[in-house]
Parts: C-alpha cells; structure tokens; sequence
C-alpha cells in the first residue's frame, strides 16, 4: 500500500471546494489522512483469524452479535463512527483476551464496547442503565463497568482507532458521489465490518472496497476493471489488484442479503425512492 497520491501520475485537490470553510482544515487535510493510513497499520491491527484465540466464539456468533449491535446503535441514533469504534474494540479485544471470553459474556463484551464507544464519540451518549436495560438486564452497570476496565486495560486505552467511515467521505469526495452512490457505499461499508473475511482490513481498503463496489452497481457493470481509476488509487493509496478479492467477498455477502433489514431502511429509502 502506498500513501494517497504517491507515485500516482495524477493530483487531486479534493479540498478546494471545502477551502472556505475553516471546520474543514483543507490546507491540511491531506497531511491528516496520510497520517490516518500510516496510523491504522500501527494501532494493534487485527490478523485475519483474529478469532482463532476464542475457543467458544465463532464468526457466525459474532455475525449474529454485530447485527444487534447495529440495531442498538440505529435505536439510540448514534453517530456512525461510533458504530465502528465499537466494532474495532469488541474485535481487537477478542483477538487479545479471547480465550477467556465465554458465549455467556459474548454479549456483555460487545455492549460494553458501544458504551466505550458511544462515550468517546457522542456528545450525549446513553446512560448506562440503558445499555444495561436494552439486554434486558441479562448485564447489570457493575457488569458493564467491570468489564470496561478490562478492555481498556487490554487495548493500553487506546481508542483512537482511524474510522472507515471517515475514508469513505473523503473517497465519495473525490468521486463526486451523488447521495445515492454514497448511501449504497455506505450500505456496502456496513456489511464490511459484519463480515468475518473483511472485518480485519484496515478501515482505509474497506472503504475503497466498498465505493468500489458501489460505483459496479451504479454502472451495471460487474467487472471492476471497468469502474477502477486513477481517482480511486490516489485518494487511498490501493491498487486495483489489493481490491480484488475483497470486492469479490463484499458482492458475495450483498447477494447473501435477501432483504433488507430493518436498521438499514434508511440507506434503502435513498437507493429506491
């Protein structure tokens, strides 16, 4: 993997319409995203059998424990990125302290990670006692608690995992993506990290995978050397030969997708209407 824009024959200015706003930092927005692809190398990477160490936990069982995870999250409307911190500390700790992580505390972990994440990202997150409630009281605030030291403890408190979602804005910037492809890459992004053979890329190659995808469909095409260019490699620092096999596995697990499910009519409401 390169650094966005090394070595490509191309330049995108991806900013220059965002220069006026000063939320936006333009001047320095590719310097923070070539430092958020260096980063999510660095920051306790997941292996691609970071589950071989859970003796009692199988990618079926997390498949099944992300899909609720989701459904928490869209119920109390919390931010995206906080779904996918989330996401991040329940698989980095699994991949540490599976071994003692039994199918009775599968679900306090994965709660236990939205409160982690929810505090760390929203500006009001839920109260614990609502975590709690919404297993319904399978989990009580001490256990939440309990276990929260734990994974903090685990991860040496590092939280500031780079979010998938964040790679994908900048990618459907770069693109020009109207609302529909960015909701269906979106869409295409969320099943990334459901996924046991995808969960474990860095967030920067799951959102090219997913825009990717998306401009296939958008095209009719199902071939992605018809829809790969030079955009997509500068702006994440991916060949198209690193996106193969993973737009490959993402097609399979949409196609696997009978209908949709009810926290993702939101996407669907866009993509049809």
């Amino acid at each position: 993997m390169l650094l966005a824009g090394e070595n490509s024959s191309i330049y995108m200015d991806v900013d220059k319409d965002s220069a006026r706003d000063a939320a936006s930092v333009s001047a320095f927005a590719e310097t923070i995203f070539n430092y958020l692809q260096t980063e999510e190398l660095r920051c306790q990477p997941l292996s691609s059998t970071f589950l071989s160490a859970c003796t009692e936990i199988s990618p079926r069982m997390r498949y099944i424990l992300v899909n609720w995870l989701v459904q928490v999250h869209q119920s109390y409307k919390l931010q995206p990125e906080t779904l996918y911190l989330c996401i991040a500390i329940m698989d980095r700790y699994l991949q540490k302290c599976g071994s003692g992580i039994t199918k009775d505390l599968f679900q306090l972990v994965g709660i236990t990670a939205l409160f982690i994440a929810s505090k760390f990202e929203e500006m009001y997150p839920p109260d614990i006692g609502d975590f709690s409630s919404i297993t319904d009281n399978t989990y009580t605030k001490r256990d939440i608690r309990t276990c929260e030291q734990l994974i903090l403890q685990s991860l040496d408190f590092y939280l500031s995992i780079p979010s998938p979602i964040v790679f994908l804005r900048r990618i459907s910037r770069a693109l020009e993506a109207d609302r529909r492809m960015h909701n269906l890459s979106k869409y295409f992004l969320e099943l990334t990290i459901q996924e046991y053979d995808l969960a474990y890329l860095p967030g920067n190659l799951k959102a090219v995978v997913a825009a990717c995808l998306s401009l296939a469909v958008c095209a009719h095409s199902d071939k992605i050397d018809d829809v790969w260019n030079e955009k997509l490699a500068y702006i994440s620092g991916y060949s198209i030969d690193d996106v193969r096999g993973p737009v490959r596995i993402l097609a399979k697990a949409v196609y696997r997708q009978n209908s949709p499910s009810k926290y993702r009519v939101g996407y669907y409401s866009v993509l049809f209407s």
